[in-house]
């Protein structure tokens, strides 16, 4: 058999596989142990790890936490704290639920590993484990896997022949029976009056998980209990005395052994198969023992880390963490623009309103209207909430900025402000900045020798104090029974963001004011001639340096500072004088715009509001990978004599994808799925593009129902992603493809056919 044919038979047989898997997932058959696909047991590379918080670690973890990105660079790190322990058991295992309730959290920590093993695979480790070699290999060979406790512990403290098997680091692929039946004896044990509920050990720990694999798994070959040199190698030094007690005279044989291990190996023992060193903390018993402490950010400052989330459907989904900032924290790259609706917004807008894309490709664009104004408050600041419900919508709109740049950060900029330079560099060297309006506001029409600072542009980092005093601000003159709460120049816009700048950031080095040459270097027109009057016999210098300024700049003061410019609409005193209105579509057809949403657990999202075409995810995921070398990894089969150098799926590669792919077959938003799969199997580029073009399009001309074309479908997704080629030759081959696909089912996919647009 040509290595051709070969090839699509091959392709063929897995298409098949993966159709049957989605006529058992949409039956509501188990996901777990399906025979059809040959590959699917090894353990994914997820790292998982666990704290009480995200905001308060020990700091002598903070190097040991970081050997596990060192070591396994390619693997997806996922960081869990104790509300998440408890939200799997809420949503995910509502039969534990009760018992996740009631333990404590130390407890709940031990369960929630073996839910969090159960339901995504990968790799468990706790925060005080140091890891000293990849575990690829030990990942792609194993289904689940244990280890055995130091000889010491298990004779001297546990009093124990048989072995301790600790629950510190364990591995296995999703959906193992083993994490099951753990928590059903942990169930079990708690609803039994004579346990001790206040003895993780023995409820929830070690003690648990040996009593269950004794039980019923000893004899099970896919899981490997692994000796104590591979992970813990180190004995608990500071519980050296109760080991110590039974070696003054040691009367059995297994005592003696232990003793003369402790004497053997006082500082541990090390071997090639060593790959973790597991320090012994026991801040569940000992305490935190800790004067200084670290974020997780602190700890992988630049590096992809993940938390456990659920998406508007209830699934539960890895999220990339957003950065919390450090002492210098730099502005993310997060445009902001807002109007009433994305329905209908002034046509004059549309051209000033891409500029912020073209000269800012590489940002992204999220767009709020006034439902996601009042959302914002509703959901995250509770506090303003009934300032937000009773202010007009021009006030709930300066508000809604201030909340989206603390909780977010970035850049706002009104919608008729236009874009002439890009931003990345006042991004990176500045926390907050600000700027001044043009001199003749100031004076002219504020009447004032101070600066008057704008609020329609406007950037910072997340979490900047000043938003919040801001706000406070805002809160505290609305509820004053003097306020004029129909001026939202005073009470929510440019004269509170001055009255809070020079009240308390004045002298804030994080706090950058920039001159109306940067963003305002026009007037507002339309106001000129009330500034003119004020020009007429001027009294005093500010007003004659004014009214020289108007003169010398009719145009502007346009600078090689200038990076935008305001076009003063101010469509809440002048309305919006227009006959004619475009979409948020019609302006960005075909670029990603984002708006904001709240998932199921009220964390604010950023959710695209348009289907990304196979191209662009490609590209979005090829752009989001740490190095060239995160992507698809295709491995040679055996040359059989054949010239064609094409490359067919094989051996172990093809277990991560089919069971990443039978794992998301309960079919979501398509755009997201697809995103989600390809990130979950990017392992390594192949130099050598495999055109799987006609081997897809005779398997789509098979296709017999719009089951077939959604696998399909993501089949082609995943073999253009395999490696970098070109638009022409990568989209326009396929559209044949998905016409067979249409032509073969005489049905539409349940997947867009947009992605192939």
């Amino acid at each position: 058999m040509s290595r051709r044919a070969h090839r699509h038979d091959f392709i063929e047989q897995q298409l098949q596989a993966l159709r049957n898997e989605l006529a058992r997932a949409r039956a509501g058959a188990p996901l777990d142990g399906v025979d059809n696909l040959a590959y699917n047991n090894t353990i994914p590379r997820i790292l998982h790890q666990s704290w009480k918080t995200a905001d308060k670690i020990p700091a002598r973890f903070e190097s040991w936490m970081r050997t596990w990105r060192t070591h396994n660079p390619n693997w997806t790190y996922v960081f869990w704290d104790d509300a998440d322990n408890l939200a799997i058991f809420e949503r995910i295992f509502p039969q534990y639920a009760d018992v996740a309730r009631g333990v404590n959290k130390i407890a709940l920590s031990d369960m929630a590993r073996y839910a969090l093993l159960y339901e995504f695979g990968g790799l468990y480790a706790d925060a005080d484990f140091e890891c000293t070699k990849p575990f690829a290999a030990l990942a792609k060979t194993n289904e689940l896997f244990l280890s055995s406790e130091p000889l010491a512990h298990t004779v001297l403290l546990e009093n124990s022949t048989s072995l301790a098997l600790c629950n510190a680091l364990m591995a296995s692929r999703p959906r193992h029976p083993f994490w099951l039946r753990v928590l059903d004896s942990i169930a079990a044990k708690f609803r039994d009056p004579e346990t001790n509920l206040n003895d993780p050990v023995a409820l929830t720990g070690p003690r648990i998980v040996k009593q269950t694999y004794f039980a019923e798994f000893e004899n099970d070959t896919t899981v490997r209990v692994y000796a104590q040199e591979y992970f813990y190698p180190e004995i608990a030094r500071w519980n050296i005395g109760n080991m110590r007690k039974h070696c003054d005279n040691p009367t059995d044989a297994a005592t003696r052994n232990a003793c003369e291990w402790l004497d053997k190996y006082p500082e541990g023992e090390f071997t090639n198969n060593t790959h973790a060193v597991h320090r012994w903390q026991c801040t569940w018993c000992n305490g935190d023992r800790s004067d200084e402490y670290v974020t997780l950010d602190d700890i992988f400052p630049s590096d992809r880390v993940y938390r456990p989330r659920f998406n508007s459907t209830g699934q539960m989904v890895l999220q990339q963490a957003m950065s919390k900032p450090t002492q210098h924290a730099s502005i993310p790259h997060i445009l902001h623009q807002s109007w009433k609706t994305v329905d209908k917004i002034p046509a004059r807008f549309e051209s000033w309103m891409r500029t912020w894309r073209q000269h800012n490709p590489d940002w992204t664009y999220v767009f709020w209207d006034d439902d996601d104004n009042l959302a914002i408050f509703e959901r995250l600041f509770p506090q303003f909430a009934d300032v937000a419900r009773e202010v007009n919508k021009i006030a709930l709109a300066d508000m809604a900025r201030y909340a989206l740049l603390y909780e977010l950060g970035g850049l706002y900029a009104d919608a008729d402000f236009e874009c002439t330079k890009p931003f990345d560099t006042l991004a990176q060297t500045n926390e907050l900045f600000l700027s001044s309006e043009p001199l003749a506001h100031t004076v002219l029409l504020e009447h004032s020798s101070s600066l008057a600072l704008c609020n329609a542009l406007m950037a910072s980092r997340p979490r900047h104090p000043f938003w919040l005093r801001l706000l406070e601000n805002i809160a505290t003159n609305f509820r004053l029974p003097e306020t004029n709460r129909l001026d939202p120049v005073a009470l929510t816009g440019p004269r509170i963001v001055k009255q809070t700048y020079f009240a308390e950031f004045q002298n804030d080095p994080t706090v950058h004011v920039y001159a109306q040459e940067y963003f305002y270097p026009e007037i507002a027109r339309w106001n000129i001639g009330n500034m003119r009057k004020g020009c007429d016999n001027p009294t005093d210098a500010a007003t004659r340096a004014a009214c020289e300024w108007l003169d010398k700049y009719p145009e502007g003061e346009f600078t090689n500072n200038t990076h935008a410019v305001h076009r003063w609409q101010c469509t809440w005193c002048n309305g919006d004088r227009s006959d004619e209105y475009v979409t948020l579509d019609t302006i960005f057809p075909r670029d990603p715009v984002f708006r904001p949403r709240f998932n199921a657990t009220g964390h604010l999202v950023l959710e695209s509001t348009s289907t990304p075409n196979l191209f662009e995810l490609c590209q979005q995921i090829h752009h989001q990978s740490s190095t060239m070398d995160n992507f698809l990894h295709l491995v040679p089969m055996e040359n059989d004599g054949d010239s064609d150098p094409g490359l067919v799926y094989g051996s172990d590669e093809l277990v991560h994808r089919l069971d990443s792919m039978k794992r998301i077959l309960e079919l979501r938003d398509p755009s997201e799925q697809l995103a989600e799969y390809v990130a979950l199997v990017m392992e390594e580029r192949q130099d050598e593009p495999l055109d799987i073009v006609p081997e897809l399009l005779q398997c789509a001309k098979r296709l017999r129902s719009p089951e077939d074309v959604d696998v399909a479908l993501l089949g082609a997704f995943m073999f253009l992603c395999e490696t970098p080629r070109r638009r022409d030759r990568g989209l326009a081959a396929l559209l044949p493809v998905v016409a067979a696909m249409l032509e073969a089912t005489n049905s539409n996919s349940s997947l867009s056919l947009d992605l192939f647009k």
